[in-house]
């Protein structure tokens, strides 16, 4: 007859994927809420179709155009963007906010594909439960 620990014990031995060790360290990936990218020498209009190509990329396929707004839609997932021209000078700013918060990497993604088009002058990122905007 086998008690609770000698089953426990088999089960350790049989099967090693389930065993934990105590203390060990998980690594989550860092994920974004808002993220702001300010781009210089380009037009709104061609910023807001970059865009539109950058949220599809990136797995928002349903993508809704309003005013200065721009709602991209996923399965259970929102990215709403705003697109603000400057009043001096060529500058165009994109604000994007992601419902539920993404993984920091599909925001590189977006800014490397808004990148190959224009001139990036700064980026601001608020990652998840984190007060202060990191600059990148």
């Amino acid at each position: 007859m086998w008690g609770p620990s000698e089953i426990d014990d088999w089960i350790r031995g049989t099967h090693p994927s389930t065993r934990r060790t105590r203390g060990a360290s998980r690594n989550f990936a860092a994920k974004i809420a808002h993220f702001r990218v300010k781009l210089g020498g380009a037009s709104v209009r061609e910023v807001r179709l970059a865009l539109v190509h950058a949220f599809e990329a990136i797995g928002f396929p349903a993508v809704d155009q309003r005013g200065s707004r721009i709602t991209a839609t996923g399965s259970a997932r929102r990215a709403v963007a705003h697109v603000h021209g400057s009043v001096i000078g060529s500058r165009v700013v994109v604000s994007i906010r992601f419902e539920p918060p993404t993984f920091r990497s599909k925001c590189k993604h977006v800014l490397h594909l808004l990148s190959d088009r224009f001139e990036v002058l700064s980026v601001h990122s608020k990652e998840e439960g984190d007060g202060l905007p990191a600059k990148w």
